[in-house]
């Protein structure tokens, strides 16, 4: 594996990646899905690859970062089911309060980078987005720029923290990057990439698509048992060499109303075919 050129912020993480989404509705994770874009075989989620992160970000970081930090990922290079993958992060500045993060694939090749830090951010210097009436399953429309143009607001998804369905998901799905610390806030910080993608395709029928980079920035923990409404607005819908792509901003808003967690999301809605 390659070393990231700033000092390292502790052991790497290293696991086996898993493709956990081969039945889903997305066929990118199935190899007849996948093959007619380039692709070898399904892809492993992105969101997967986002939690392979997560465990150098909280060894260097601390439980503090899932309270009050952010992090960044931006998606390369595909992982697939089997790859041994390598999740590494190394110190940006003599503060010791951000990092920057490389995860290498099979023969080192890099499929993912990024940065993570901690950072106060009050709550009030966020506008709250708006909510909407989810569309029946069967009504919604196909994914398209039209569909989701810049400004449309998404209908909006209610999720109930369980911790015990929520840890098994999270181990079942991610492997050893998905054993949350039992003192550290919750939830997960894949989940909440993880609930954006999960907006998208509960708005709009998609075929096969991409997830390509999040950004999430951690404001208050919700507890075990809550109640989350997830608000999401198009941030811009735009095409670049062939690709339909959107970009959303997604609220996370806990059961009294204050907000939990703000993201910034990409998607390839539609690939272009090679």
């Amino acid at each position: 594996m390659q070393s990231p050129t700033e000092p390292e912020a502790g052991a790497p993480h290293s696991q086996i990646a898993f493709n956990y989404a081969t039945d889903s509705e997305n066929r990118m994770h199935s190899d007849e899905g996948a093959r007619p874009f380039g692709f070898r075989g399904g892809l492993v989620p992105g969101i997967g690859d986002y939690a392979y992160l997560v465990p150098p970000v909280l060894r260097a970081l601390g439980s503090e970062w899932a309270l009050h930090g952010w992090m960044e990922v931006k998606l390369l290079k595909p992982v697939y089911d089997g790859d041994e993958v390598e999740a590494r992060a190394a110190w940006a500045g003599d503060e010791h309060e951000e990092v920057t993060l490389e995860l290498f694939g099979e023969g080192g090749v890099l499929c993912a980078k990024g940065a993570a830090g901690i950072a106060i951010e009050e709550e009030s210097e966020l506008s709250a987005l708006p909510e909407a009436v989810l569309p029946p399953e069967e009504e919604r429309p196909p994914a398209s720029l039209e569909a989701l143009s810049q400004g449309s607001v998404l209908g909006s998804l209610t999720i109930v923290l369980d911790e015990a369905t929520l840890r098994a998901e999270w181990r079942r799905q991610f492997g050893s990057a998905g054993e949350w610390p039992q003192d550290a806030p919750p939830p997960h910080p894949a989940f909440y990439p993880d609930l954006g993608n999960r907006i998208l395709s509960s708005n709009v029928l998609l075929g096969p698509w991409i997830h390509t980079q999040s950004r999430t920035r951690h404001l208050q923990a919700p507890s075990w048992g809550e109640e989350i409404t997830v608000r999401g607005v198009v941030r811009q819908a735009f095409e670049r060499r062939g690709h339909e792509i959107v970009e959303l901003d997604v609220d996370f808003v806990g059961a009294d109303g204050r907000t939990l967690a703000r993201l910034d999301h990409r998607a390839i809605i539609r690939p272009r075919r090679r």
